[in-house]
């Protein structure tokens, strides 16, 4: 259930909402750059992009803890197990979804942190759609058991969602995207 949240860019300049959902990755990509996952409503592609690591984005944790370089985590499948897991910091839920072998967080995070914000600063916008955070406080903000997805982790999602070609269709929620974007919210 992919939300467009939008982003809030390193001068505290805010856009996309209605429009894009961009997620962070844990895999940094130059000096201050980070990849991250991006979800446009023109189309149904899903793409690995770089930003600032001081703009804020949302941020999607993955169960269990981040994989050895050869690990292998991939398994095709449409299998969709819904739980809800409770976040013991502050004590918000979020559905969770199996993907493959992957758990995924099915909502965006909304834990308070240094370095993350409401879109417009309005806290609404955190209920409706979590956090904003930059990527240094994107690192450390999923719970315990939890970690933000790497590259590699992501490339394993599309590729469960039958590739990036069709993940934001996939992925993305039925309603709400800007134009034509919305997706089947199939996971």
């Amino acid at each position: 259930n992919v939300l467009l949240a939008g982003i809030r860019i390193y001068n505290g300049y805010f856009d996309g909402a209605g429009e894009d959902a961009s997620f962070w990755s844990a895999t940094e990509f130059f000096v201050d750059r980070a990849y991250y996952l991006h979800l446009y409503y023109g189309g149904q592609v899903v793409a690995l992009h770089d930003s600032k690591e001081a703009d804020a984005l949302s941020v999607r944790c993955l169960q269990g803890s981040v994989p050895q370089k050869n690990e292998t985590t991939s398994q095709k499948g449409t299998m969709k197990d819904t739980e809800i897991m409770k976040d013991i910091r502050d004590g918000q839920t979020y559905k969770t979804v199996k993907i493959g072998k992957q758990v995924w967080m099915a909502e965006n995070l909304n834990y308070e942190t240094e370095n993350s914000y409401c879109y417009d600063t309005e806290f609404a916008n955190c209920q409706k759609y979590g956090r904003l955070y930059t990527w240094n406080a994107a690192l450390n903000a999923c719970p315990e058991g939890w970690h933000l997805p790497t590259v590699e982790e992501f490339a394993t999602l599309m590729s469960n969602v039958g590739g990036s070609d069709v993940a934001g269709k996939m992925l993305k929620s039925k309603t709400g995207w800007a134009g034509d974007g919305n997706g089947i919210d199939k996971y």
